[in-house]
């Protein structure tokens, strides 16, 4: 946990008093980083912990929510009540905490930090090359010269989105624009109404300035199924397709006359999107985004926006005055 900040020559700058179960005692100065308890982000206006599948009370003692995995007998109690000899990291199920795999932990976040530094600069260079030859074909002398690069600006596309996704595929809510995960892919969707869900197929997040995404895409076009499908997004020479929904219901008509133009191409990074600013209806602010691939068979498979993994979750449109359910490929977004 951390309990103490200073400056380069030794002075305190913060800290921190907490109990074992993470109930802050006594703060003193002041530090504007992440990770208090067990390394763990704390909600100042709620005084929760997220553990990434659920919140923690550290006056309680306890989760809020119950274990999704239900691991062992009591699905609220955090580390089997014994925090000195176990962490949380998943909020999932306890381990055993070892300073020695601490340690081992602290290194492989060093290289991991330096090894998305190493990434990020390449992948920049990439984007640079690709925007190069961007600007070649807007520049073309005749039809033939820019169908040409606008082929090898499309391979070198295909080329850099599959690499994103193989070795640097999404990890966090940040690469889609937001900052703060509010609900998980495969889990119970957190603000159910207008679709049948099974279980949530996508991902829900607040902050930031709007949506976006880590690859280069492609409208492919839309429509307001529900009242908040403003986009639906081809990764380029990928067989992924992210599909984006936005809360605020009144803004949804104008934001989908730009957005959804077939045939209009996004940057990495871009904002494509802007932030919501009313909820749609009972719900609260935030946008969800979805990620799917077709196989060969036709089939297919909803995946977690946040690493690209495959899940069991599936989406139905219903008719509130029956059951009569619809999946997605009728749709064919």
């Amino acid at each position: 946990s951390t309990v103490l900040l200073t400056d380069i020559d030794g002075n305190i700058l913060w800290q921190n008093d907490v109990t074992p179960f993470g109930e802050e005692t006594g703060e003193s100065g002041f530090q504007d980083r992440d990770g208090f308890y067990t390394g763990k982000k704390i909600d100042r206006d709620t005084g929760l912990y997220y553990f990434n599948a659920r919140w923690y009370d550290p006056g309680l003692g306890r989760f809020i929510t119950e274990d999704p995995v239900k691991d062992g007998v009591n699905w609220f109690s955090y580390v089997g009540n014994n925090p000195l000899r176990y962490v949380d990291p998943t909020g999932l199920r306890r381990i055993e905490w070892d300073p020695r795999e601490e340690n081992k932990s602290q290194e492989a976040e060093r290289e991991r930090v330096e090894y998305n530094r190493q990434m990020d600069e390449a992948l920049a260079a990439d984007r640079a090359a690709i925007e190069e030859r961007r600007n070649a074909m807007r520049n073309a002398r005749s039809i033939a010269e820019a169908a040409s690069l606008e082929k090898q600006i499309r391979e070198d596309i295909g080329k850099y989105n599959r690499f994103v996704a193989e070795h640097y595929a999404p990890d966090s809510v940040e690469d889609y624009g937001g900052t703060k995960l509010t609900g998980s892919f495969d889990q119970k969707d957190p603000y159910a109404k207008n679709y049948k869900q099974d279980p949530h197929p996508g991902i829900d997040f607040t902050g930031g300035d709007g949506f976006e995404t880590p690859f280069y895409t492609e409208a492919v076009g839309g429509g307001l199924n529900g009242g908040s499908n403003p986009a639906v997004l081809s990764v380029i020479g990928t067989p992924y397709r992210i599909r984006a929904k936005h809360s605020d219901s009144e803004d949804v008509q104008t934001v989908l006359n730009d957005i959804n133009t077939p045939g209009k191409t996004y940057a990495p990074g871009e904002n494509i999107i802007p932030y919501p600013e009313r909820a749609n209806g009972t719900k609260a602010i935030h946008f969800h985004v979805e990620v799917r691939t077709t196989e060969a068979s036709g089939a297919s498979t909803m995946r977690n926006p946040i690493g690209l993994t495959p899940g069991t979750a599936k989406r139905y449109l219903y008719d509130y005055g029956g059951d009569r359910g619809i999946d997605d490929m009728v749709y064919n977004w």
